[in-house]
């Protein structure tokens, strides 16, 4: 939380719930996201990053995801995403893009 203008400055955890049910399953990973006072007044998510993993029926599927708003008319926006095979989940971690 922002000491000053007392807004949320970071939040993490799931869109929703998990669905199961017997030949359905819709899983979401768990997220962090941060937000930015954007010209003294607004605050914008300008950050946002998941890196979980999936437990589906049939398989453990990894999503590693990365997106960057900037802040200044000068950068340009990021945005990076993998879904890595089952055979490297425990041994690849996210990076962020390069500029």
């Amino acid at each position: 939380m922002d000491d000053q203008d007392l807004q949320i400055v970071k939040t993490y955890g799931k869109a929703v719930p998990d669905y199961r049910r017997r030949n359905e399953e819709n899983l979401f990973p768990r997220f962090e996201t941060y937000r930015e006072n954007i010209d003294g007044k607004y605050w914008f998510p300008t950050y946002t990053r998941a890196d979980d993993i999936l437990h589906f029926k049939n398989d453990d599927i990894r999503i590693a995801w990365l997106s960057a708003i900037p802040t200044t008319s000068s950068s340009s926006p990021r945005c990076g995403s993998s879904i890595p095979s089952s055979r490297s989940l425990h041994r690849q971690a996210p990076t962020a893009p390069e500029d």
